[in-house]
């Protein structure tokens, strides 16, 4: 099993909605792609602009597999026009 982090900052209220309405359509798509174990959209109480996505699969090649899916629906290219600091994803390691 692998799992992700990614950071998404808005850069205000109108461009938070646009966000949210990506991130609603991904997270209600994605889980139905092959070897989606877990996918949830959070933000922060303090830092309401700010948005994490917590993903896990269960190869890399199934999280492979979900870039594609990203890329063929431009998403990347639709949150870019909304944030103000680069897209942040980092791989998760259990500590043990």
């Amino acid at each position: 099993m692998i799992t992700y982090i990614t950071k998404f900052q808005s850069d205000g209220a109108e461009s938070s909605a646009a966000l949210k309405s990506i991130f609603a359509e991904l997270q209600n798509n994605t889980p139905l792609e092959p070897g989606c174990i877990n996918y949830q959209v959070y933000t922060t109480e303090n830092y309401p602009d700010l948005f994490y996505i917590l993903e896990k699969w269960q190869s890399q090649q199934d999280f492979e597999g979900h870039l594609e899916v990203i890329r063929a629906g431009s998403y990347i290219e639709k949150a870019s026009e909304y944030i103000t600091e680069a897209i942040e994803s980092v791989k998760l390691l259990e500590f043990n």
